[in-house]
């Protein structure tokens, strides 16, 4: 049976009235979409209330062998080769970065595309 990180899942929050417009959301290194999902807030009007066209994707990224964690299995969008601790940018490795990034939000950039412009059955 595959495991998650073979097979990351999409988090979602379903618009509240007609759908009209998704934000697909990518979240940080070593976190997941599930943490957004959870706490609607971060998608929310100031007043708390919910757009109610607004349709919320958030991908869970691969776990990938983070190369400056010695290999370490993490949830992350790409490889990263340094951790300079925020002094300076980091080097990614863009050879991850294309095969887990890149197809995964063609194909749900795609997928949202069809469902907004599907004809209403």
């Amino acid at each position: 049976m595959p495991s998650a990180e073979e097979h990351p899942q999409d988090w979602v929050i379903e618009p509240s009235g007609t759908h009209t417009h998704t934000i697909i959301y990518l979240h940080g290194f070593s976190c997941s979409g599930r943490s957004y999902v959870e706490d609607p807030h971060f998608f929310a009007h100031a007043s708390g209330a919910l757009f109610p066209g607004l349709r919320v994707v958030c991908p869970d990224a691969p776990v990938l062998p983070i190369t400056c964690h010695g290999g370490r299995p993490t949830r992350a969008w790409y490889d990263t080769l340094t951790d300079r601790g925020g002094a300076a940018e980091d080097d990614c490795d863009a050879d991850t970065l294309r095969s887990a990034a890149r197809d995964r939000v063609h194909a749900l950039v795609r997928a949202e595309t069809d469902r907004l412009t599907r004809p209403p059955t």
